[in-house]
């Protein structure tokens, strides 16, 4: 089957109906799936696709979490309004990526990087800004000491099933963390709250630490409301 113009073909006639019937239904499903999301606020729209899309292990109880590339597993969260006073209507146009742990044999690989570009495809389509805290963890047993993972089954049972405690990993790996997020685009942002939950360690620089992705087709009035957390030197958070 050959196309030689819009909606014209040549070739097997079986082949050229079984085409058209297949494009008119993608066609009707993505009209669909455009005005479901027209009438959506851009965090839930996100919500809407990465459960559309992506793979959820035990997502009855853990309907957050999501498994990416094979070997990661990411955690979505919401922000809360009465936590960011100053940015009105923050819970409709801000999602937070709360944790993203890739099994550890498979580190290194290019496996974080696929799985950013995921999330911020969804974050394109719909608009939908996503912010997270740079701060590298382990699973531990102990308390003490971290284990790691040779597979995904590991990995799944560590984090959903024993549901096993974490450790912080030394204060050194963040900045390595944190250059690897601008290099995928994101930007450095002051994003405490009132209850200041991000700020897990105490350091002066605690700030350069956090991070948001904007997408372009984020609305210009999300942006504005952005502005002044972005300049970190004259935010009030940050002072």
């Amino acid at each position: 089957m050959k196309q030689i113009g819009p909606n014209k073909y040549i070739g097997d006639p079986g082949l050229i109906a079984e085409f058209k019937y297949a494009k008119k239904h993608w066609d009707r499903n993505a009209k669909e799936l455009e005005l479901k999301l027209a009438g959506m606020t851009p965090v839930e729209g996100f919500w809407y696709l990465a459960r559309r899309e992506w793979n959820r292990p035990l997502s009855t109880l853990y309907p957050n979490y999501f498994r990416l590339e094979n070997y990661g597993l990411i955690e979505f969260d919401k922000v809360e309004q009465e936590d960011y006073l100053d940015i009105e209507d923050v819970d409709k146009f801000v999602i937070i990526l709360r944790s993203l742990y890739i099994v550890d044999y498979y580190q290194g690989l290019g496996y974080g990087s696929k799985i950013i570009d995921k999330v911020k495809d969804v974050a394109d389509r719909i608009g939908c800004c996503v912010v997270l805290y740079v701060h590298p963890f382990s699973f531990t047993k102990d308390g003490d000491y971290s284990i790691g993972f040779t597979n995904w089954d590991e990995l799944l049972s560590a984090a959903l099933v024993e549901e096993l405690d974490i450790i912080y990993n030394p204060e050194f790996e963040m900045d390595s963390i944190a250059e690897f997020y601008k290099q995928t685009g994101f930007k450095n942002i002051c994003f405490q709250s009132i209850k200041d939950e991000f700020k897990i360690v105490q350091r002066k620089d605690a700030n350069k630490f956090f991070y948001i992705y904007i997408p372009d087709s984020a609305q210009q009035e999300h942006k504005k409301q952005l502005a002044n957390r972005l300049n970190i030197e004259m935010c009030e958070f940050c002072k």
